[in-house]
């Protein structure tokens, strides 16, 4: 009993590599509960095919539980996924093993063990991917992606409506600009969503955007946003002020590429922007607003850490201004795709090159509120 009084006042911190001898890549992190958390991405170390969807279950001291692999023989990855209210998870990502032809958006049901219960694919016979999934209702989630199968020619951002089993409700491309890409949705307070994302232009720099579209899924507005480069918006969260905050990365405003926020009000105007990297490569992927009204992101940098990159997990106030930064990594590229908050700190999930079997493997660090650890050393994982 003096144990595990000790282990609940304590606070949990680790850096983990997971996986086996090629390459391994976490995409996403979400919280099942206190003591368990789902992550997953893509493997070719394990499975039927080149690169198979690879969902990893970890405890709080970041002890894996088990892992699954999903695919068949040509290549299936996994972009981000939700954790249902039985404890069992969809998944969204692509497969080229099934559908249409060429890749098709993917999308699988598991159980609380992480056994697969259905898959859908989505798509045509050109390449049609998923990036992101929201659940909107108790029995309707929200699917955005890119298709080339439908839309534009040079690829259309994709919002899809499918109930608990799986079939669509209704689909349609993002059809505001001569190329889109979707990469993120949140719901709003009128039961409509905003998505974000990139528009590319023959005779204009490609820019970050944002729409809304009202509950009945029609278009309210959509803005552009960015400088005179390449501007990309990444994931798109709703802020307790009643606005829209959005990550990604920029060219625009320095030589090297950039993590890029902006914050925008309620109709879309936006209110401020910033920009962080200037003497180096840095990128942001996704990113939290947290209980005191700041933000919370991850990706990578190059500007310092270890060398190559550096998984980043970034830190700024609510009016986006730089509070502080951390990097987790070592001398080889080692970056972060994804994030989750806990009660008493962060978890971060992305890719290492530094540490773990071998190529590429998961990196899932678990960081206190301060967004530290106590050491620095990663502890290796091999999945046998």
């Amino acid at each position: 009993m003096v144990v595990l009084a000790a282990y609940s006042n304590a606070q949990v911190t680790w850096r983990y590599a997971y996986g086996a001898f090629d390459n391994d890549r976490a995409s996403v992190v979400r919280v099942v509960n206190e003591d368990l958390y789902f992550v997953a991405g893509s493997t070719g170390s394990f499975g039927a095919g080149a690169s198979d969807i690879y969902l990893v279950a970890l405890n709080a001291l970041g002890v894996p539980q088990w892992s699954r692999t999903i695919g068949g023989i040509g290549v299936e990855t996994a972009q981000d996924l939700i954790i249902l209210a039985d404890g069992g998870s969809m998944i969204v990502g692509s497969t080229s093993s099934q559908g249409a032809g060429g890749y098709d958006g993917y999308l699988v049901r598991t159980d609380a063990n992480g056994d697969m219960l259905w898959e859908r694919t989505f798509g045509g016979t050109d390449w049609d991917l998923l990036n992101d999934i929201k659940q909107v209702s108790e029995d309707r989630f929200l699917l955005t992606g890119q298709t080339y199968s439908n839309g534009q020619t040079a690829g259309s951002g994709w919002i899809m409506l499918v109930d608990a089993t799986g079939e669509a409700v209704w689909s349609q491309a993002v059809l505001c600009g001569p190329g889109t890409n979707g990469y993120a949705t949140a719901s709003t307070d009128d039961g409509g969503f905003v998505c974000t994302g990139s528009i590319s232009d023959p005779n204009e720099p490609s820019d970050a955007f944002v729409a809304k579209y009202d509950a009945a899924a029609s278009l309210e507005w959509m803005y552009r946003y960015g400088g005179d480069s390449l501007d990309i918006g990444r994931d798109i969260v709703a802020t307790m002020d009643g606005g829209y905050s959005i990550m990604g990365s920029t060219r625009s405003y320095s030589n090297w590429v950039e993590a890029y926020h902006l914050k925008i009000d309620g109709q879309g105007v936006e209110q401020w922007y910033r920009h962080w990297g200037q003497i180096n490569d840095q990128e942001a992927y996704e990113h939290i607003e947290t209980a005191q009204g700041g933000f919370a992101s991850i990706g990578y940098t190059r500007t310092t850490g270890g060398g190559g990159k550096d998984m980043f997990l970034l830190f700024s106030g609510s009016d986006g201004a730089y509070d502080f930064g951390t990097t987790f990594g070592g001398t080889e590229n080692d970056a972060g795709f994804g994030i989750a908050l806990l009660t008493d700190g962060f978890l971060c999930a992305g890719t290492t090159l530094s540490f773990g079997s071998g190529a590429n493997d998961f990196f899932v660090v678990r960081t206190g509120a301060n967004g530290l650890t106590q050491l620095q050393s990663v502890t290796t994982s091999f999945d046998r």
